[in-house]
């Protein structure tokens, strides 16, 4: 055997054995082409996630973190419209007249310049900031127009939940002793927004820029969320939808980071990656990668079913009010909730034989 099959050989031996230990190792190749191309050629791919995973386990038990930090806009929390389409019908009064794909375009470039008010962008309350922004998208610099804008975007209306199942999953993470907080770039309307949302009472603690003087990426307000958790860096993870700002800035405060959309779809991913299991809660169908149909009404059908069957009784049909065996449609119409705010209307049809 050549030296360069036996090394070939007792890499293969080494690896299987990681394998079987959960280490994460996946052979790509075989011997007989490493050996021909001088070991050289010995393709192993690393599954890092799964061995960082063992990782945190064999350091944190089966709870993998003790804090889970999650961004407010695009990850907890979505316009309920989109922006430029509020933009115009509230400007309409007030003589706006761009289309709304020219305030969009306007307003993401006043957005991506660097703002020369402050060297942060939220400053206490953001009104000079926000100001400036809604007279570059809208052409319309009348104070009566931004202030309806503003007032409009703390009011439940103006938002919507990313993940209807968050507070089932918050509950349980919480329960499992995991502290949670948001970390957001955000003025000082965010901690009455959350409680207008009926979210507040979710989270541990609240790091909003504008009150610590630090914008994402820079690490100082995610360490400020680890120092009011009372937690170290290396014990939270963060979850947000910008690379940059989440998982950048999170990694070089000492956090462990996943890119919402990406690296995880719904938080009750999250929390069975953190060690958290989430019950599903009555009335959801469960379905791939976080997403589910909400069917109203589910529980309580299945409960008068269920009642009427134990005790014999029958089912009576509503239209001619005879009692009848044999089998029965449930029509449940609900949502079926997908990436990025996008949703479908459906109809779960159950069908129930009665014996």
């Amino acid at each position: 055997m050549s030296a360069a099959a036996a090394t070939v050989r007792s890499a293969a031996a080494a690896a299987a054995t990681r394998a079987r230990k959960g280490g994460g190792l996946r052979w790509l190749g075989t011997a007989a082409e490493a050996e021909r191309e001088g070991g050289a050629g010995a393709r192993w791919e690393l599954s890092a996630a799964r061995e960082y995973y063992d990782y945190r386990k064999s350091i944190y038990g089966d709870v993998t973190h003790r804090a889970l930090l999650v961004d407010a806009v695009g990850t907890l929390v979505v316009p309920a419209q989109p922006t430029a389409m509020v933009y115009k019908s509230i400007g309409e009064k007030y003589g706006v007249k761009y289309s709304e794909d020219e305030i969009l375009a306007r307003y993401r470039r006043a957005y991506e310049q660097p703002w020369g008010g402050s060297r942060l962008r939220y400053v206490d309350d953001g009104r000079p900031f926000w100001q400036h922004i809604v007279t570059s998208s809208t052409g319309c610099s009348d104070l009566q127009y931004f202030e309806e804008l503003y007032q409009y975007y703390i009011t439940e209306k103006a938002w919507k939940l990313c993940d209807p199942d968050a507070e089932n999953v918050f509950k349980a993470l919480r329960k499992a002793g995991v502290k949670t907080a948001v970390v957001s770039n955000f003025d000082t309307r965010l901690r009455p927004l959350l409680h207008v949302l009926k979210c507040d009472h979710w989270f541990d603690a609240v790091a909003v820029s504008a009150e610590v003087a630090a914008e994402k990426p820079n690490p100082t307000i995610f360490l400020k969320a680890c120092e009011s958790l009372g937690v170290k860096p290396e014990e939270a993870v963060h979850v947000g939808d910008d690379r940059r700002n989440d998982i950048w800035g999170a990694r070089d405060a000492g956090c462990d980071a996943w890119l919402w959309g990406s690296d995880v779809h719904s938080f009750k991913e999250v929390a069975e990656r953190i060690g958290v299991e989430v019950a599903n809660l009555p009335g959801i169908l469960s379905c791939d990668r976080g997403r589910h149909a909400a069917m109203p009404g589910f529980g309580a059908v299945m409960f008068i079913l269920s009642r009427r069957l134990q005790r014999g009784s029958g089912l009576r049909w509503p239209s001619d009010g005879q009692w009848f065996s044999g089998a029965i449609d449930i029509y449940l119409p609900g949502i079926l909730s997908c990436d990025r705010g996008r949703h479908v209307n459906i109809c779960v049809v159950w069908r129930m034989q009665l014996l």
